[in-house]
């Protein structure tokens, strides 16, 4: 049951780091409203977060799927698992703040590039959990011959 929570806390994880990216690039033309910034300076500065966010996500989620996570083939539930936690909380956000101003509206292009990363996401996450599982198994193979 412990290692049942762990996978979910995982996907949840996950899920936060996709939803994050997700929330920041559709909400560009409110950040501009509330802040009173221009919408160039909004966009470059969520471009750098989200670059910075990416990078950031794909190193933590490395530490904690390698450290956290048992080594199982069971780890890889994670690819699927965070999609039901990314609707969740994106239906939980769009609930408590719902566009109520019509220039607010995301562009309708961004509706495309956020269904491309849900295709993606799930294969960039494999990779990740591969990645930490074939560095345990190198260092557990060295450990072994000292």
């Amino acid at each position: 049951m412990a290692y049942f929570g762990k996978i979910n806390a995982v996907s949840i994880l996950v899920a936060f780091l996709f939803f994050a990216a997700a929330e920041l690039m559709v909400n560009t033309y409110r950040l501009s409203r509330l802040l009173n910034m221009e919408l160039s300076v909004v966009v470059n500065v969520s471009m750098l977060l989200l670059g910075i966010w990416v990078v950031g996500g794909a190193v933590v989620c490395y530490l904690v799927i390698s450290r956290w996570m048992e080594k199982r083939k069971s780890d890889y539930l994670t690819v699927v698992l965070w999609f039901p936690y990314f609707i969740l909380m994106t239906y939980i956000f769009v609930s408590l703040f719902p566009i109520n101003h019509p220039a607010d509206d995301p562009a309708p292009v961004l509706g495309l590039v956020i269904i491309g990363g849900v295709f993606v996401y799930p294969f960039i996450l494999a990779f990740i959990i591969y990645a930490s599982h074939s560095l345990r198994k190198k260092t557990a193979q060295y450990d072994m011959e000292e």
